[in-house]
């Protein structure tokens, strides 16, 4: 997440954005699990990140796939998985299995 921070930090030399129609991320993995000191075990994950324009439209759609994805993948492993909220410290703990 944070080489996505960086791509979207990215400015033209006239200062501007160099990626400025992209509002906001979302990444996650079924396959490839996370560890954090917070999380008891290997997880799965979805993080999401926006820019400040982001709209709440936007931001509520990704909330919406996260639930939905959560809801299924849930489903198919046949119990119910876990959510965690981490703070910015908490997320620079975390590390890929």
């Amino acid at each position: 997440m944070l080489l996505v921070a960086n791509i979207l930090k990215k400015r033209k030399p006239d200062g501007s954005l160099q990626y400025s129609s992209i509002h906001a991320v979302s990444a996650l993995s079924y396959r490839l699990l996370v560890s954090s000191p917070r999380i008891p075990g290997p997880a799965f994950f979805w993080l999401n990140g926006q820019r400040p324009t982001c709209s709440g439209t936007l931001r509520e759609l990704q909330a919406r796939l996260e639930t939905a994805w959560y809801a299924t993948l849930s489903q198919r492993v046949g119990h119910q998985i876990p959510r965690y909220q981490l703070s910015t410290e908490e997320l620079e703990a975390v590390e890929f299995l």
